[in-house]
């Protein structure tokens, strides 16, 4: 037996530590979306970690599987452990297992690909791959590529190879924000996934990055080995050299049949680097090999009509959402350059992806939507990941709506509380990221509010005390209620004269000077109160009997590990179905703005009480 458990086994230890209800093989085969066959061998690792662990796991062949012997103390004990325990080997949920069957498709030298070598390679069983494929097959329709299956031969894809090269590299990029690439880390950590594809893909690799960093040394010119350009540059001859092993040549349908000589430096780098890969794969480099690999020519489209294009999404937009957008010069200005230097900037890099994008989404959908609507519309290359082109476009309206159409002064309020002092600034943070018109200039206590009034002027009055006075005044709960801040933007709304409340700002949670140590300490101590108090509000009376004080701790230690990138390696690598209290943790985070895995937010559910018939519905904690 192994020391270590996989992803895949640690979590089902966790549901097993979690759930008091017995479950089934089925059950957990079910919740890891793999065969009953690879549960039952995942198992046999389980049980050796329990014993060597000294939990008493017990089995009956109609009942299942549960534990016995474990208060709830001693179970959080055990699952702090297992969150600690490193892992032994990559093992892949089932979103991880189609991202890698797609580009297994799309980038193995092999023409054809059998379960049986999927199954191998993903440490699962046959049966586990097929049930994979039907998915595979519908991920893959979704972007103009087809799955194809011959008997004896096995699987392979069909479809426009700039279709097929585009999704390879979203599918190899899209969690990397593209000026992290800087960071040499980074580029060893892409390379090592990209070597753990296969031992073909592995050769592929190893030598293209051998022979990409032997020519940056020999190089006249000085290229940083993790710069935007190079991570582009390896990405993009990695793709070319598979696709043209397994004869799938890019034709981009180009009349140039020379390549230009009187380029850049750096095109005359790429194109001397290309060449010597090539030729030590023996394969010949074509003209729209080059272009694909030095260029952007899978956005670029010459007969696109940028202006044009430009005015129409303005347009769409502002009859959406009845806001003058195209009375904005500098929106369409900003937003015609953008296109610009995507549809036509030499050597452009990878299509970045947005850190903002979630935040866009979902606190600013009102405007995300109409927008992306308006790119699916009116862009005519369909090349383009459209969230990613739709989230920075985004950026661009929602800098119209700050700067032109959202130019009124906000709101002075003064929050009044018991002392003026505790935890009045958690709630102007609150507040003010839910009421972005309203700003918290002053706090104070019943005593000095006579005081603090003649000497300031407010336009509104936040209390947890009933007041009165000839200001407008909102009384609230000490930690404001989601009908509190309803009350509030109503109230903000009827001042202002807004037929609605725009959607807040997007909070940097970066601002914060970490240069300056007590800044910072007091910023992170803040947003762990802020935290805190959030999740306590969300499970009122449920925090589990003495345990309060535990939580308190766990919460600021958890903000503090995410802030210094402490937090618990991925868990829940595996599916799984989420609790309505799971939910309502995540919610409190994306309410506070606050990054975290999946582990970090259920660890919190073992200081919360359960519900009755909680367990045995979905993923238990």
């Amino acid at each position: 037996m192994k020391s270590m458990l996989t992803n895949r086994q640690k979590e089902i230890a966790s549901m097993l530590l979690n759930c008091e209800k017995p479950l089934l093989y089925r059950e957990l085969a079910d919740k890891c979306s793999v065969s009953l066959r690879t549960i039952k061998s995942d198992m046999k690792e389980v049980k050796y970690w329990f014993k060597k662990h000294q939990v008493d796991l017990q089995s009956q062949p109609v009942k299942g599987l549960w534990i016995t012997n474990l208060n709830e103390k001693e179970k959080m004990k055990i699952y702090h452990k297992l969150l600690l325990e490193t892992v032994d080997e990559e093992i892949w949920g089932e979103e991880g297992r189609i991202r890698r069957i797609v580009l297994l498709l799309s980038l193995h030298p092999s023409k054809y690909i059998t379960a049986e070598f999927l199954a191998d390679q993903l440490l699962v069983s046959k049966q586990t791959i097929y049930k994979d494929m039907k998915k595979v097959e519908k991920h893959l329709a979704e972007n103009n590529i087809t799955l194809k299956m011959l008997p004896r031969k096995g699987y392979t894809i069909a479809g426009e190879e700039v279709d097929i090269r585009q999704h390879a590299e979203y599918l190899l990029t899209y969690k990397i924000v593209i000026e992290e690439s800087y960071r040499p880390e980074i580029y060893l950590k892409f390379k090592e996934e990209l070597t753990s594809f296969s031992p073909d893909m592995k050769k592929v690799v190893l030598l293209i990055d051998e022979i990409l960093m032997k020519s940056i040394k020999q190089s006249l010119v000085e290229y940083h080995p993790a710069s935007v350009k190079i991570f582009t540059l390896f990405t993009r001859l990695v793709i070319s050299v598979c696709r043209v092993t397994k004869e799938n040549a890019i034709q981009l349908g180009r009349n140039n049949d020379e390549i230009d000589m009187s380029m850049s430096t750096f095109a005359m780098f790429v194109y001397a680097v290309a060449n010597d890969v090539f030729e030590h794969f023996n394969l010949e480099i074509t003209n729209d090999e080059f272009i694909y690999i030095y260029r952007n020519a899978l956005l670029n489209n010459h007969n696109e009509d940028l202006i044009e294009m430009t005015n129409n999404i303005i347009h769409y937009v502002s009859r959406r959402l009845s806001i003058p957008f195209y009375n904005d010069s500098t929106l369409q200005t900003n937003l015609l350059s953008h296109f610009s230097n995507k549809f036509t900037e030499e050597n452009a890099i990878l299509l970045e992806n947005n850190p903002f994008m979630e935040d866009l989404k979902t606190k600013h959908d009102y405007l995300y939507h109409p927008v992306k609507t308006a790119c699916e519309k009116y862009i005519e290359s369909h090349n383009f990941t459209s969230e990613m082109i739709s989230s920075f476009v985004t950026l661009h309206f929602l800098v119209s709506m700050e700067t032109t159409f959202e130019n009124k002064k906000p709101l002075k309020a003064l929050y009044v509380c018991a002392s003026g002092r505790g935890v009045a600034r958690v709630i102007k943070n609150r507040v003010e990221k839910e009421v972005p018109r309203i700003r918290i200039i002053q706090y104070c206590g019943l005593d000095d509010l006579e005081e603090i009034m003649e000497k300031d002027t407010f336009d509104i009055i936040i209390s947890v005390f009933p007041i009165e006075t000839a200001i407008p005044t909102i009384w609230v709960d000490p930690v404001p209620s989601e009908s509190n801040i309803k009350e509030l933007k109503n109230k903000v709304s009827e001042l202002t004269g807004d037929n609605q409340v725009i959607a807040q700002q997007i909070i940097n949670k970066g601002e914060s000077n970490i240069d300056d140590p007590e800044e910072y300490s007091r910023a992170v101590i803040l947003e762990a109160m802020e935290l805190y108090l959030g999740i306590k509000q969300a499970f009122k009376g449920r925090i589990k009997h003495k345990m309060e004080d535990a939580f308190l701790m766990h919460v600021f230690l958890m903000v503090h590990r995410i802030k210094f990138r402490m937090e618990y390696d991925h868990l829940v690598n595996t599916s799984f179905i989420e609790t309505e209290d799971y939910r309502k943790v995540d919610e409190v985070f994306k309410k506070q703005g606050l990054q975290a895995n999946a582990d970090e937010k259920k660890a919190i559910l073992f200081y919360i009480e359960k519900e009755e018939a909680s367990c045995g519905k979905g993923y238990h904690y």
